[in-house]
């Protein structure tokens, strides 16, 4: 059959769904090796739940751009250009929402020096 292109409703809704489910269980899990229950920031929730939304907007602005003229869509779905931009966002946010509160609780300080 033919497929068709762009995202449906409800593959819009899974992908967040995903990434929000992704978020409760990695700000669980930050919290937990950092001890800091009682104080959740929900920074590495708000990481893990901003890509859900992030990824939508990637297949609506790529189905845009690649629909024009054939050369142009081919070079968009190039992971030579999609990784550098991927991580041109992705890196920042981890800066921002990820890596302080390990860097707040001394967690990476441990694992540097914990002996080998």
């Amino acid at each position: 059959g033919v497929r068709k292109r762009g995202t449906t409703p409800r593959k819009a809704g899974a992908v967040l769904v995903t990434f929000i489910v992704s978020g409760i269980m990695h700000e669980m899990l930050v919290n937990h090796l950092c001890g800091t229950w009682r104080s959740m920031t929900g920074e590495p929730f708000l990481y893990f739940a901003l890509q859900g939304p992030l990824c939508l907007l990637e297949d609506m602005v790529l189905g845009q751009l690649c629909s024009g003229a054939e050369h142009r869509g081919h070079l968009l779905r190039s992971r030579w250009v999609r990784l550098p931009l991927t991580w041109a966002v992705m890196l920042p946010m981890a800066k921002v929402l990820y890596w302080p509160p390990f860097q707040r609780n001394g967690v990476m300080e441990m694992v540097w020096d914990s002996p080998k």
